[in-house]
């Protein structure tokens, strides 16, 4: 997982605008510096980081709500999308992986017990006892499914966060988080007043 960067720069006496002018920046370069991984299926560990980028940067634009302008809410609704969009995808990879290693397992132990039923008593026992073993495969037939449902799922969302990246996200989203703390002159200023209330 990704880590977070470090924020340079902040002053404690800069107001909560400069400051947060100044986080939110990292965080919006964090989330795009994966943006790359969209629609290739080759990085998926990279797009499992985006999502984590743009959990953090939805809690600080939640932080800093106040010094948003009036895009901001939207803004926070479509980054919270993008990490749930992700999430889904990525519940899936780790569902796919814990059932790939699950068929493996039934699968060892299925040749083991093939194994052993072809090798003890008479040729009619051991014929039986292979039935018996390859009758009893419900376990490799719901993971089977398990795989094939999950998969199917996965796909499905991988290709509509795909489309809706293309649509909704990119350099028109970057754009409009690199405006949100364009404030004008009277948000800036609730904002300054807002950091100065007394504690």
């Amino acid at each position: 997982m990704a880590r977070a960067r470090t924020v340079k720069g902040l002053h404690r006496k800069a107001t909560l605008l400069e400051n947060a002018r100044a986080i939110v920046a990292v965080r919006v370069a964090e989330m795009f510096d994966f943006s790359y991984a969209v629609g290739d299926p080759e990085h998926l560990d990279d797009l499992h980081n985006m999502r984590i980028a743009a959990k953090r940067l939805r809690y600080t634009l939640e932080m800093f709500r106040v010094c948003l302008n009036e895009d901001g809410e939207a803004l926070i609704d479509v980054v919270k999308e993008i990490q749930e969009r992700i999430g889904a995808i990525h519940d899936a990879d780790v569902l796919l992986e814990m059932a790939r290693l699950r068929l493996a397992v039934v699968a060892h132990h299925r040749t083991e017990a093939l194994v052993a039923a072809a090798g003890s008593g008479r040729v009619d026992e051991r014929l039986a006892a292979v039935r018996a073993v390859f009758d009893g495969d419900d376990a490799q037939r719901g993971l089977a499914g398990l795989l094939a449902r999950t998969g199917a799922e996965r796909q499905s969302n991988y290709d509509a966060f795909t489309a809706w990246w293309q649509e909704h996200g990119g350099d028109k989203l970057r754009a409009r988080l690199d405006a949100s703390l364009l404030q004008n002159p009277a948000a800036a200023a609730d904002a300054t007043a807002h950091q100065e209330q007394p504690q």
